[in-house]
């Protein structure tokens, strides 16, 4: 073999002695087979015949693809014919793996190298064939081993490229191997360490060695789906032929993790706990002690771990103990156990004690832990909370987790009619109406389930039944209430007949006070109907008498025909107002989606002759669309504006609209530069009939205003005014947003 100007390799180029040749394949390990550059095979050896099952007389002259699987030999042309084109020298185990075929037609895996010769004969090609059956089959014991292995095993190599993982990996890190085999080994660590992982790998390559599992530094994995988990990770130096390689297992921590974790929190907890937490043996000797059970009791742990648990046992109740154990033995629980214990100091300590048998990891029963709790307060407060309860107004009913009555007082005996005898241990439905029982069962369910303080007159409107069977309203406040015994629900009961007997009195008094209502609006609306006949009368024969009779009457009589004619157009227009304030909602017409600037324009147009003869200018801000009815809105925006202009004795009245929301409303505003008005006056501007100015100084009737509250409030709105004398007066009422 010889080397070109780039060092690649070029064929041989030689004068061959024949005999000296065949002795040298005859007597190589592999398979030798020479094929000429037609891929006929002119010399085989005798670990090929045996390797084959042929005898060379067989296999000279034939093609070489008669050694390879028929579904392989078109594939195995193309790439004989590629070699010859570019010969060089190609390395047992090199390129692409092939199965040889046997002449009985068997198949088994090969590894081949080529070496390209010249001659004169011209260019030929050796073959070395070695059967890789056996490193076929260690190799498949090898991934068969690695694929029943219980951690995650990635092998890596020098690079850190990963070159070989198994489907613990893929179901560890959540990829597919196909994507992780030639990728960098940090693709499975999260982004923030790998600067670090590279550093650490490459010191690991430069002295490897076994590194057992948990002996390294606890690191993080990150999975395909970007989550982290913390893994430990055994490393073993792997030799190859490509150099040295790197085995890691790769183990997930997470549960352990969390157990060690818990166990670190759960000791926290015992430590840091209010309540005494102490643990003993099978035969009663102390085994732990916590800083609560120092303080209760007064005994350090270092003196008092070892002793026996009557130590704090009054005298007597030294047997107490005993049998405390002697059903934890039976593996039972006790719960909210009261009793009385007594501390260093010889003071004694009323105690609730809840004991649970300690297991080992085969399941027996080894000792007990006892959590105390110091109830001295609790017990006074309890007495207190008895003497409060019976001084209640109110019947007070309370219930335990199964709806049964617990507790009541003597008010609860008087409204009910029953004796708390009769009441304790019943459930609470006993006092409900036979038809509300079911109902109330699923209320008092979920109340149970969800305990929340619920005040009186927020709940359900409820009946309840007095032993007598007769039934009467009442009114129910609901509280949680955490015992010692567990958690129970205080009802305060208040019997409300008289209050609904007065609350339909009002309804009642309600009622009618709208059909006077009513009456007087249709009456008002009748009187001045009725009175708007007589006084076209009066008016018409008043201004007929001036006008027939004027030149003969003297100063003083024309001057008492004008008064009569005034006074009737007064009226008049008085008339026209009174009926105008009684239409205000006396048609039942529904609310609809009105256009505030069509409003505007609308009133505009209307007060056009005003607005010219006075020069007065009206502008605005953008108005809404509101709710309401449109005839009434824009009554409501041209008495506003019309007293904005009236109410500016100079030259330049000017009357502003704008508009703000606020929540479900729109607060509207209509500020003009007039007169103003004092503040003792801005309530009452809106009654009826009410005037600050003569109708010499300003004309008028005093029941524009009245009507616009009218309007604002049919629409669910309020109305106010804010002025200072001389400082003009801003008009304020609020309308539903649509």
């Amino acid at each position: 073999m010889n080397a070109d100007d780039n060092g690649s390799a070029q064929p041989v180029q030689a004068s061959i002695d024949p005999r000296w040749y065949r002795d040298l394949v005859e007597s190589a390990p592999d398979g030798m087979v020479l094929i000429d550059a037609e891929g006929r095979i002119v010399l085989v050896n005798a670990q090929a015949e045996r390797l084959f099952g042929y005898s060379r007389h067989e296999l000279i002259g034939l093609a070489v693809e008669q050694l390879v699987p028929d579904k392989y030999r078109s594939g195995h042309l193309m790439r004989r014919e590629g070699f010859f084109a570019e010969p060089r020298a190609r390395e047992m185990g090199v390129g692409v793996e092939l199965p040889g075929r046997r002449k009985d037609g068997t198949e088994f895996p090969v590894e081949i190298s080529l070496s390209p010769i010249r001659t004169d004969r011209g260019l030929f090609v050796m073959a070395a064939i070695r059967n890789a059956s056996d490193r076929k089959r260690a190799n498949d014991k090898f991934r068969a081993l690695l694929e029943t292995a219980p951690d995650a095993i990635v092998i890596i190599d020098d690079k850190g490229v990963i070159r070989l993982v198994n489907a613990q990996t893929e179901r560890l890190f959540g990829y597919h191997r196909d994507s992780l085999i030639g990728k960098p080994i940090e693709v499975l660590i999260p982004e923030r360490l790998r600067a670090r992982h590279i550093d650490h790998r490459v010191g690991y390559f430069d002295t490897p060695k076994v590194r057992e599992m948990g002996a390294g530094q606890e690191l993080l994995g990150r999975r395909k789906d970007s989550s982290e988990f913390p893994v430990e990770i055994s490393l073993s130096p792997l030799d190859t032929e490509e150099g040295t390689w790197a085995t890691a297992a790769v183990r997930d921590v997470s549960d352990r993790k969390r157990e060690r974790d818990a166990a670190t929190r759960l000791a926290a907890i015992v430590e840091s706990s209010n309540d005494a937490i102490l643990g003993k043996d099978i035969n009663g000797r102390i085994t732990s002690w916590n800083k609560a059970a120092e303080l209760m009791y007064g005994y350090a742990a270092e003196e008092i771990i070892g002793q026996p648990v009557e130590l704090l046992c009054p005298p007597e109740r030294q047997g107490e103990e005993m049998e405390i154990l002697e059903r934890v033995r039976r593996g039972e629980q006790i719960k909210h156990y009261e009793t009385e214990r007594i501390n260093k100091s010889g003071r004694r300590v009323e105690m609730s004690l809840t004991i649970s048998p300690i297991r080992d990891a085969q399941g027996r029963i080894v000792g007990a832990s006892t959590i105390g709790r110091d109830i001295s307060e609790y017990k006074k407060a309890e007495s207190k909370f008895r003497d409060l309860l019976e001084t209640a107004p109110d019947a007070m009913v309370i219930i335990d987790t199964r709806g049964r009555i617990a507790l009541v007082n003597a008010r609860a005996e008087r409204v009910f009619g029953f004796s708390r005898d009769e009441m304790i241990g019943q459930p609470i439905e006993t006092l409900i109406p036979e038809r509300l029982r079911e109902q109330h069962e699923a209320h008092r369910n979920r109340f149970i389930g969800d305990p929340r303080q619920r005040p009186m007159g927020t709940g359900l409107d409820l009946w309840a039944r007095r032993k007598d069977g007769s039934e009467f309203p009442v009114e129910i406040s609901l509280g949680p209430l955490q015992t010692s015994e567990g958690s129970l629900v205080t009802a305060a009961v208040r019997d409300i007949t008289e209050r609904k007997a007065f609350e339909q009195q009002l309804a009642d008094y309600a009622e009618s006070l709208k059909r006077s209502n009513r009456e007087l609006e249709q009456f008002a609306y009748v009187a001045s109907h009725d009175l708007r006949a007589p006084l076209r009368s009066l008016s018409g024969f008043s201004q007929l008498l001036q006008k027939r009779y004027g030149d003969q009457l003297d100063a003083q009589a024309a001057e008492f025909l004008s008064y009569i004619t005034q006074s009737a157009e007064h009226m008049q227009a008085l008339i026209d107002d009174l009926l105008a304030f009684s239409r205000v909602s006396t048609v039942d017409k529904s609310m609809s989606d009105v256009d505030c600037e069509a409003v505007l324009a609308q009133v505009e147009r209307q007060l056009r002759a005003q607005i010219e003869s006075r020069g007065a200018r009206i502008t605005h801000d953008p108005l809404p669309r509101v709710t309401g009815i449109e005839h009434e809105l824009v009554q409501l925006m041209q008495n506003l504006v019309s007293n904005g202009i009236k109410f500016q004795p100079g030259e330049h009245p000017h009357v502003h609209v704008s508009a703000q929301r606020l929540g479900e409303f729109w607060q509207f505003s209509v500020r003009d530069n007039g007169i103003g008005l004092a503040p003792e006056y801005r309530e009452k501007i809106f009654l009826i009939f009410q005037r600050l100015h003569t109708s010499e100084e300003y004309e008028g009737t005093g029941v524009g205003l009245a009507i616009c509250k009218k309007i604002v409030e049919h629409h669910g709105g309020n109305i106010w005014v804010e002025s200072e004398p001389g400082k003009g007066a801003t008009f304020f009422f609020t309308l539903k947003s649509i």
